[in-house]
């Protein structure tokens, strides 16, 4: 006897089995069709199990049963995605910048490969092809789009769409990135320059160098967050483009700051909501931010 299964020529893939069993009593009997399964070890397990109640029914008592009648079609990831955003990413609070980052992700890699494809046909093949021509890019952004994808596929499992995973998604090993850091005497250039300019800059300058904020948390900050008698800055929330989001980690945090901070915010202090304002009145942009912040003096 012999079980051997094969993948389906077919579009859509799954697996086909061949199985030849010989009678004791003389004679053979071959049986060959498409599983229901879409993984490879399932399939295997059920053309051992039809091997199974082939023997048990034997030559004479053979009633030859037809393999189960293949699953619907199932979606491709072009229908499956929007789901993904709205069931996952947005019902489960992702920020933002994540929703943003996997939609762009998806739009510009994964639709293009993949989208057309059902859920249950992406193969092992297919994600080392999309590794290829993903080539030009650096590690980190390729498994960035991996993971988005792998956490496609496993919604799809948790939601009863798929019953396994219908590929092997291998990550990239990353190096450890190396960080571009200002040294002491570049960093006062810069706070020289900035003060220079006006006390606005040079606040801008000091809450990212002196208090570590990040340019969303910049960018979000009222004076309500500010307590100058304790010199602390209490940060509540972060902006990502035109949106107001928790800071990094989900929650608040609470930030000392140093004399030379609070010197420069006292010296900036305004009656408009919040802290820093772009040129023309308008919240401050990212634009403004990055540059002032990497200008070197």
């Amino acid at each position: 006897m012999t079980v051997r299964i094969y993948p389906s020529p077919a579009k859509r893939g799954g697996w086909c089995f061949d199985i030849r069993v010989r009678w004791p009593e003389g004679g053979r009997h071959r049986e060959r069709g498409k599983t229901p399964c879409s993984g490879k070890s399932a399939a295997l397990r059920w053309a051992q199990a039809r091997e199974a109640a082939l023997l048990a029914a034997g030559k004479d008592g053979l009633i030859r049963v037809e393999p189960e009648a293949p699953p619907p079609a199932c979606i491709t990831l072009d229908a499956f995605w929007p789901r993904v955003v709205a069931d996952h990413y947005k019902a489960d609070r992702k920020k933002a910048s994540t929703v943003d980052a996997v939609e762009s992700i998806y739009r510009n890699h994964l639709a293009p490969e993949l989208g057309p494809k059902p859920l249950d046909a992406i193969t092992t093949a297919d994600i080392a092809a999309l590794k290829g021509r993903l080539a030009e890019h650096k590690p980190k952004t390729v498994n960035n789009i991996l993971s988005a994808l792998s956490r496609a596929l496993r919604c799809a499992i948790d939601w009863e769409i798929l019953r396994e995973m219908p590929c092997r998604i291998g990550l990239l090993k990353t190096p450890t990135p190396e960080r571009d850091w200002y040294e002491v005497h570049e960093y006062r250039r810069l706070v020289e320059a900035a003060s220079a300019i006006g006390p606005q800059w040079l606040a801008l300058v000091l809450l990212a160098g002196s208090a570590g904020l990040r340019r969303g948390e910049i960018r979000a900050l009222r004076w309500t967050d500010i307590d100058f008698e304790r010199a602390v800055l209490r940060l509540e929330r972060a902006t990502w483009r035109m949106v107001e989001d928790t800071p990094k980690g989900g929650r608040g945090r609470e930030i000392p700051m140093t004399p030379e901070l609070v010197a420069a915010l006292r010296k900036h202090r305004h009656l408009r909501e919040l802290v820093l304002y772009g040129l023309n009145g308008n919240p401050l942009s990212n634009v403004a931010v990055t540059f002032s912040l990497t200008a070197r003096a």
